[in-house]
């Protein structure tokens, strides 16, 4: 099993996502899960902030519309225009992220959402 993939089973994908639009770093979100107690059992360890980020990017992939919406709040509150274009590169690029060891799930995904041409 990949590294950090234990991890992702006590994590919630949305909570994750939510939080790091909430709080702004994932640095932050991991010291609320530390706070909370939250553990993985076998190490018993807080998550790593790459396991935090890639359950937050795997729910906003499959939630475009809601995480398209929060994004956008969290980038007006910095100063940011997410414009299409920007958004299309966000999707592609935390799609390989987020299913970096999974080549095949990766390409089914841009497909899926027509974002072959754009990978």
């Amino acid at each position: 099993m990949t590294a950090g993939m234990s991890t992702l089973n006590i994590l919630d994908p949305e909570r994750c996502w939510k939080e790091w639009i909430r709080l702004g770093s994932l640095t932050k979100v991991q010291n609320l899960f530390d706070l909370e107690g939250l553990r993985n059992p076998r190490t018993l360890r807080v998550p790593t902030l790459s396991a935090i980020e890639k359950a937050a990017y795997r729910w906003a992939l499959e939630n475009q519309e809601e995480a398209r919406r929060d994004l956008e709040f969290a980038w007006a509150s910095e100063g940011e225009v997410l414009t299409e274009e920007r958004w299309i590169g966000f999707l592609v690029d935390k799609t390989k992220l987020a299913y970096f060891v999974q080549p095949r799930k990766i390409e089914r995904y841009l497909e899926k959402h027509d974002l072959l041409q754009y990978a």
